[in-house]
């Protein structure tokens, strides 16, 4: 017996630890109050939640801000499953934050200050976060 073109056979849920760290090298000495992170899979497509929080940033390299640990890779290149973040005690003054789901198991962080005119990505990842800095927030986005 054969399933119905549009018969739902693929839908997931789970959890995941998100990591706030830079692109290279992996963190050190890091700690958190809050490392919460939910899916749900729908056939391709994917939303991720995350609520992370330090309570010490450790040592934090590379150029770019990123969340890792995401269970799923977007099937395009960064910018797909762009959404807000809700943001707290962040390194620079920042006006908003945004989440970008990539071909990798991360999340990119771009940014907008006062003083830009447009989002960028964080650069260097070490000057965007505190010991205390909060990120949460969701991303939908399709998978191969």
């Amino acid at each position: 017996v054969y399933a119905a073109a549009n018969t739902l056979d693929d839908y997931e849920e789970g959890t995941w630890t998100p990591v706030i760290r830079g692109n290279t090298p992996a963190p050190t000495g890091q700690s958190y109050v809050t490392q919460n992170g939910r899916y749900t899979k729908l056939g391709r497509l994917v939303t991720l939640e995350f609520d992370v929080t330090l309570s010490a940033k450790g040592t934090v390299g590379g150029t770019y801000l990123i969340i890792s640990g995401v269970p799923f890779s977007a099937d395009i290149e960064n910018k797909s499953g762009t959404t807000a973040v809700y943001f707290e005690n962040m390194g620079v003054s920042c006006t908003s934050v945004v989440a970008t789901a990539n071909r990798t198991d991360q999340i990119f962080i771009w940014v907008t200050t006062a003083a830009q005119t447009s989002i960028t990505r964080t650069n260097p990842a070490t000057n965007y976060i505190t010991d205390d800095t909060r990120l949460a927030g969701s991303v939908t986005f399709s998978t191969s």
